[in-house]
């Protein structure tokens, strides 16, 4: 849960976070002060954690570990010309959206005043693309055996 409330009374400290623009192909640093702000950067009305493209090299050696991946959770589902811009940071798939990093301390569950690594280690890293045709959405079950565990 993103938490802005920082200390005593209802003050809100502003953040800054790192906004990936593929269609610009760009990272910016901008200032959030609440999710709404996240949801415009975002240009989205629902957003999900894909901290899993962070956490692996080169980025955990700069403390990636406790930044988190913001993007559109909508973002396949969305079919304009504006959403077939991608980026992805290697071999990870790509995400057909914006996407916003910020500092998050896993401890206590509080966004950080900024992000821990560097906005140039993130860029130095990224690749932007563009697709004529999105992967479609799915949602997939699979059954399972104690013995598919072993």
């Amino acid at each position: 849960m993103l938490k802005f409330f920082q200390g005593k009374g209802d003050k809100m400290k502003s953040k800054k976070g790192y906004l990936i623009d593929p269609k610009n192909q760009s990272m910016t640093e901008v200032e959030i002060g609440n999710y709404k702000d996240i949801q415009k950067h975002l240009n989205c009305r629902v957003f999900s954690s894909a901290d899993y493209y962070l956490k692996r090299e080169p980025f955990d050696r700069y403390g990636s570990l406790n930044d988190s991946l913001y993007i559109d959770d909508e973002g396949l589902l969305v079919d304009d010309e504006d959403t077939n811009f991608c980026f992805t940071f290697g071999i990870c798939d790509p995400i057909y959206s914006k996407g916003l990093i910020m500092g998050l301390n896993y401890d206590n569950g509080e966004t950080t005043d900024k992000p821990f690594v560097p906005m140039e280690i993130y860029s130095d890293h990224i690749i932007f693309g563009w697709s004529a045709h999105k992967p479609k959405p799915r949602f997939e079950i699979r059954p399972f055996t104690l013995e598919d565990l072993k």
